[in-house]
């Protein structure tokens, strides 16, 4: 449905979606595998580094590389369970979990777009395993694997940057005894990495650039997302003519500094406007979810975006005197909201948000089924039985309609 069975995905990409952007890592996939030095300021190399990774094991086509990262995305699965079990939730219900993860097109199809966020929500995932597991083994090991992974991470996406700070807190909650150690092998490892990709810039470039230069325009056009009167506005052009206008390149170090001046600048000058935007990303990030996917199963999209928080809220009550399961269920949405919602928001950028959701609702219905069962197993097994046998014929008509419509040949729903 989605560029499957255009004689170009690329082409259709430019059509549909940011295709320019996908053009790009796969030209540049191919060029790291030829042995090409990576000379780009403007994107990290994590990215391009996974596409041709995926490409050397199945292939360096577009359609092929979309295949490979829905098996990534598949593996992620297993992870969601990991962290349902950890937030609270009885092993059913994790698995119940891991199962809608599975399903929902969120981020099934979403795994398939050549787009960096495409794998930003199994980073995460499985940077929040890691996490908790050196928490609670008291590994100074897995800590540090954590740090790598989370450092690689931020080479794929920027915006990732801050999330070692809820990493240490999560650390910090652990078992008392080796928390330093934890922490320090943690830093360590995740600083090495950054570092190393700011060295090759200093080295071939001659400045400190530690994760993108398209940080600048990105803040200043984020000040976009609303009409005004200001100039401002969400598009990549004017943002470029702004820079040229004051002698800047896109893309480069300087245009990136004076980019962030200016976003800083605007925050001055018009502090009431960039507040009210603070508060709509906030309610679209809690509240909606990305559309760049089939619509289907809209049921369940809706039920998340309309009760998510809520279930959030509950479940964080109903844990309450376990610091990790409460750290684990918010660390997702306050992230994105102490990130992402203070500068400049796409909903790409923050499809790990309704994980929170699917896990608090594991919680929640554990919750429920813990309380029945201490009053009726019977009925408990029956509610049980008769909600599974709803999801899964709820399930089955959403798959088979999908299959319906991609053999039909509709490139969009």
């Amino acid at each position: 449905m989605y560029g499957g069975q255009e004689p170009s995905y690329l082409a259709w990409a430019d059509t549909h979606y940011f295709g320019g952007i996908s053009r790009f890592y796969v030209k540049m996939a191919a060029a790291w595998n030829r042995g090409e030095p990576y000379t780009d300021l403007l994107y990290p190399p994590g990215y391009v580094i996974v596409l041709a990774t995926m490409s050397r094991v199945a292939g360096g086509e577009p359609e092929q590389l979309r295949r490979a990262q829905a098996a990534v995305d598949s593996v992620t699965v297993a992870g969601v369970y990991v962290l349902a079990v950890v937030a609270g939730a009885s092993a059913p219900w994790a698995l119940a979990a891991a199962a809608v993860y599975a399903v929902l097109p969120l981020w099934a199809a979403g795994s398939t777009f050549l787009l960096a966020e495409s794998i930003g929500v199994p980073l995460l995932v499985w940077e929040l395993v890691m996490i908790v597991s050196a928490a609670r083994t008291r590994s100074g090991l897995m800590a540090a694997l954590a740090g790598v992974w989370l450092g690689f991470g931020v080479l794929v996406r920027p915006d990732f940057l801050l999330f070692a700070c809820p990493a240490v807190i999560v650390l910090l909650i652990g078992r008392p005894m080796s928390r330093t150690m934890q922490v320090l092998a943690f830093v360590v490892a995740f600083s090495a990495v950054i570092g190393a990709w700011g060295w090759h810039n200093r080295r071939a470039h001659g400045v400190w650039v530690f994760t993108s230069t398209g940080g600048g325009g990105a803040l200043w056009e984020g000040l976009g997302e609303t009409p005004n009167d200001f100039g401002y506005a969400v598009d990549d052009s004017a943002a470029h003519r702004l820079m040229q206008t004051h002698g800047y390149a896109w893309g480069s170090a300087d245009g990136n500094r004076f980019m962030t001046r200016e976003f800083l600048k605007g925050w001055r000058d018009h502090p009431l406007f960039a507040l009210r935007l603070v508060g709509l990303r906030a309610r679209r990030i809690l509240f909606s979810s990305d559309r760049l996917q089939p619509l289907f199963f809209p049921r369940a999209r809706l039920a998340l975006d309309a009760l998510g928080f809520a279930m959030l809220a509950l479940a964080v009550w109903i844990r309450r005197r376990d610091p990790m399961s409460v750290a684990l269920l918010v660390i997702l949405p306050v992230y994105a909201l102490a990130s992402i919602g203070l500068v400049h928001y796409e909903p790409r950028y923050v499809r790990y948000v309704p994980v929170a959701y699917i896990l608090a609702s594991a919680v929640i219905a554990s919750a429920i089924a813990s309380f029945g069962l201490r009053r009726s197993t019977a009925t408990v097994g029956v509610v049980t039985l008769l909600v599974t046998l709803m999801a899964c014929l709820y399930t089955t008509k959403e798959l088979v309609e999908i299959r319906a419509a991609a053999r039909s040949g509709i490139t969009q729903p």
